[in-house]
């Protein structure tokens, strides 16, 4: 049975005009970009997350074509259902229904006789990538690999099946761990694209064709040897699965012109992430698994095309992992989690490598070994010490660890899971806090941390006390004290010794926030670093000391863009600027949107999906509704009056919290489950 908190079906009388058509199904680890063309065909690219090749691109696996001789086009009916997760089509006593199944990677054709499917990829011949399209290697480009296109494989084709695979020919880690001084990691650790064999079976089945997906490491026999059949999938199973997805948060809202677009937007967001957040590697912050061929001017390539190529820029992945707090989806994290938990050792080992001292430091941007990307980390080393970075925007930009830091805290603090805690985070807290203190020895008259030299996001490059690491350490070692028994008394003094945050005085004579004690040069990018003591570290929000300086800052800050990772909604709800809030929201309601399905916004400064954009219209309207001091809850913290609306969302404490607001005041409130 769908549930009652599912958006409504998208429903549409005439097919699509290609790929920016697309609707998304998918599974967490598997997905597809579906859509139907203007003659009547249907089209679906599949995509898996381990699907990675030698450039470290995130592919797609090609595309199934799906044709049928009696499509009447006058009848054309074709619905999208995000309640379960289905796309369907009717045409007369002509049907077709696609989905991927929750349970495992395969997706089912269901429909009349007659339809004909067929595989075709574009990946035929080895090719290099050159000019625009090289950005989908971003920063693995014009190195002494260059970065290529490799051919698929298709290793049978028959009427009733067709299996094809890539296998990827090498990998670039070893390279790069040599070109960054770090040879004797070379064996440490498994290299998950070495070897790498990913692909898919397509196959006729009694009531349609099945398309299983696969992926492994080893050789192309071993991976057909372990290509799964697919099974007895029970449709309900399914339908139980995404009908407990929708009752586990939902927000509905109300009372003005745009309520029914934006309650549509938020939950359409959540149910893209979903698609794509549960497989092995972090969602991709461009594109994550639903990249296909936007046909954009100046961009107009293959399916496997993505801005920014296949790094993780930890800037844009954390905004897709901040709502799934509120939302309930707690399991959808641990994959940023192991993704980042997993390089601890290595960045331990860099860390006194590079800098011959303790701790680890994150680097803004890593590849999916770790490593900085080649062309950023600098392909030409001549002269040059081995930890000084090329890329200025990034040579110092250490924020994510923190950042990282404290989102584990919040998640252990809404699950309760301890275990997690204990085993997983604290030894990762433990050395971010340790690279700081080692790192940053310096000590002013007062005795107070002076850190010199550092890096304030990508504004600006040469600061002193940039205040993102010191709303960033204030916030991870205030929780430590009580999180951490054993380091304790460590972290309290550690505590101690942090300056306050940047502070001056405004045109009429106020305090306000400032991004940095010391700026050092112009700034370099579009943002608001001093407001990272709102947002993400919550250092200053409406309910603590200095909030006003904080608003200060807000109200006058130099950036005001609303599109992609510019996070003003959820600032200004932390704020307690309800006015504010909701004008942030719109503006990213109406950014633009390339085809039918409503939650496919971009490019932006990502690519399409922008999971960026959607993440910070989906946590904005959550601060609005909730927000969480410790066991302290608040509701409607930044609502505005006349916005109706009713929710559910979770809150620390393993609480699941419902609420009304109906004419200007709260009509329900409190938790429904503790």
């Amino acid at each position: 049975m769908a549930s009652e908190h599912a958006p409504a079906p998208l429903i549409f009388q005439h097919p699509g005009n290609g790929p920016k058509d697309s609707f998304p199904l998918g599974n967490g680890a598997a997905a597809a970009n579906v859509w139907s063309a203007p003659g009547g065909s249907v089209h679906l690219q599949p995509a898996l997350s381990d699907a990675w090749d030698e450039s470290m691109r995130l592919l797609k696996l090609g595309e199934v074509s799906l044709t049928h001789p009696k499509i009447d086009l006058t009848t054309w009916r074709e619905t999208f259902d995000a309640a379960t997760a289905t796309w369907h089509i009717q045409t007369g006593s002509i049907e077709l229904r696609i989905w991927v199944d929750a349970h495992a990677d395969l997706i089912h054709f269901e429909g009349s006789e007659g339809w004909q499917a067929h595989w075709t990829q574009w990946r035929n011949q080895e090719r290099e990538l050159i000019g625009r399209e090289a950005h989908s290697a971003k920063g693995l480009e014009y190195g002494p690999v260059p970065a290529k296109v490799y051919p698929d494989r298709c290793l049978r084709q028959t009427e009733t099946e067709t299996i094809w695979v890539h296998a990827n020919r090498h990998s670039l880690r070893d390279l790069l761990l040599d070109h960054q001084g770090l040879s004797d990691w070379i064996g440490q650790e498994v290299d998950s694209l070495q070897n790498a064999v990913f692909g898919g079976r397509l196959r006729k089945e009694r009531s349609g064709y099945s398309l299983t997906l696969h992926a492994n490491c080893g050789s192309v026999d071993n991976w057909l040897q372990t290509l799964p059949e697919p099974g007895q999938t029970k449709r309900s199973e399914h339908e139980a699965h995404w009908e407990a997805f929708w009752d586990r948060s939902w927000v509905a809202l109300s009372g003005f012109p745009e309520a029914e677009d934006l309650t549509r937007a938020a939950a359409l967001h959540r149910y893209v992430v979903a698609c794509c957040a549960s497989g092995k590697w972090p969602v991709k912050f461009n594109g994550g698994l639903l990249t296909t061929a936007w046909g954009l001017p100046e961009e107009d390539f293959d399916p496997d095309y993505r801005r920014w190529g296949g790094g993780y820029w930890f800037q844009n992945t954390r905004l897709t992992y901040w709502p799934m707090l509120a939302s309930g989806d707690h399991g959808q994290m641990l994959s940023l989690f192991r993704f980042y938990l997993g390089r601890l050792p290595f960045f331990k080992h860099r860390t006194r490598s590079w800098y011959g001292h303790a701790g680890a430091f994150v680097p803004e941007v890593i590849t999916v070994w770790g490593t900085y990307l080649g062309q950023q980390y600098g392909w030409d080393r001549k002269g040059k010490a081995v930890h000084e970075v090329d890329n200025i925007y990034l040579r110092r930009y250490w924020t994510a660890g923190l950042e990282l830091s404290l989102m584990m805290l919040d998640y252990t603090e809404h699950t309760g899971n301890e275990a997690f805690f204990e085993n997983d985070a604290l030894p990762f807290i433990r050395e971010v806090l340790l690279f700081y203190r080692e790192h940053f020895p310096e000590r002013d008259e007062r005795g107070k941390l002076k850190m010199t030299r550092a890096q304030c996001l990508e504004m600006w490059h040469t600061t002193t006390n940039p205040a993102p690491d010191l709303a960033g350490l204030r916030a991870v070692l205030a929780r430590m004290i009580d999180k951490d028994s054993e380091e304790a008394e460590e972290w309290r003094h550690f505590l101690a010794e942090l300056p306050p945050q940047p502070e001056g005085i405004d045109a009429k004579g106020k305090p306000i926030l400032l991004p940095a004690e010391e700026i050092f040069g112009e700034a370099q990018n579009t943002e608001n670093p001093e407001l990272y003591a709102v947002f993400p570290f919550r250092v200053f929000t409406a309910r603590q000391s200095g909030a006003d300086k904080a608003r200060r800052a807000f109200l006058s800050r130099s950036h005001r863009h609303a599109f992609g990772w510019h996070q003003h909604a959820q600032q200004a709800a932390l704020l307690g600027l309800p006015d504010a809030a909701a004008t942030a929201l719109l503006e990213l309601l109406d950014a633009p949107n390339p085809g039918r399905f409503p939650a496919f916004w971009g490019p932006n400064l990502d690519w399409i999906p922008d999971f960026d954009h959607g993440s910070n219209l989906l946590m904005g309207l959550q601060t609005m509704l909730l927000q969480s001091e410790g066991t302290q809850t608040h509701l409607f913290p930044a609502w505005p009056k006349h916005w109706n609306v009713k929710f559910r969302l979770h809150a620390p404490g393993q609480r699941i919290i419902e609420g009304a607001w109906q004419d200007g005041q709260a009509v329900s409130r409190g938790p429904v489950s503790v």
